[in-house]
């Protein structure tokens, strides 16, 4: 799945492509995710794209807002920009959960 727009998200997402070749890419420096509030799950070994790296936004905002990999021994890797703000990233899976993509965090 490609993103090049916005995308604003207040509930639960899960990632958890059942092809794994349809990785999600956000798309350009327009492009955005935006969990405020909700919270986004990456079930799986599955990264997050970005063209070129680096572009394109993952922010999730608000005092409840998170940002959770669930499941996965090998690891996920999200290389778009990710803005944490104010909200929680919890990795309970076994698998690494990395940030390639730059960015802040001013979470929890």
């Amino acid at each position: 799945m490609i993103l090049t727009g916005v995308i604003n998200n207040s509930g639960a997402m899960t990632y958890a492509p059942t092809v794994i070749t349809n990785l999600l890419t956000i798309n350009g420096a327009t492009a955005k995710l935006d969990t405020t509030g909700g919270s986004f799950t990456i079930a799986g070994d599955y990264d997050i794209q970005a063209v070129p790296s680096g572009a394109g936004t993952l922010r999730v905002s608000g005092g409840t807002g998170q940002i959770t990999k669930s499941a996965g021994a090998s690891g996920s890797s999200v290389l778009a920009n990710v803005d944490n703000s104010s909200s929680t990233v919890t990795n309970n899976a076994t698998g690494a959960l990395n940030f390639a993509g730059g960015g802040k965090s001013t979470g929890i």
